[in-house]
């Protein structure tokens, strides 16, 4: 870090990514794949994300910072996914994350479904034990 005269500033070096690995299409298409479920869910749960149509690069390098620039996640995990040194190993994490989030996201899609189910008002004749199919004869 240098003086903070009149702001912070720092000196800083480029990072460049490790080189790609042979099957870094493969993992692409993968994280593709999933980014959009999740995306699509998280939507339909009403939290602000990007389209669950996004496009990512060819380049699977630009690829796996575009896909965790869009990831819902909060900056603690996109920092962590900024910080691999590649994008094999950016792309792996950002699976198994996407993966876990996909479960959370269905669990709170499915309470959400059983709270509407839930606050459905009963029909007139679902209580067997009423001869009156839930009418009030009185």
């Amino acid at each position: 870090w240098l003086d903070d005269d009149p702001y912070p500033r720092a000196e800083v070096l480029d990072w460049d990514d490790e080189p790609p690995g042979a099957d870094i299409a493969d993992r692409v298409a993968e994280v593709r794949t999933v980014l959009r479920q999740v995306l699509a869910t998280a939507s339909e749960l009403g939290l602000p994300v990007a389209p669950a149509t996004v496009e990512l690069a060819e380049d699977a390098t630009l690829a796996s910072y575009q896909a965790s620039a869009v990831a819902p996640f909060g900056p603690a995990d996109l920092h962590s996914l900024l910080v691999e040194p590649g994008p094999d190993r950016r792309l792996a994490r950002l699976e198994a994350m996407l993966h876990e989030e996909a479960g959370y996201l269905a669990q709170r899609l499915a309470l959400a479904s059983d709270a509407l189910e839930t606050d459905r008002p009963d029909a007139p004749d679902d209580d067997p034990g009423d001869p009156g199919g839930g009418e009030d004869r009185g």
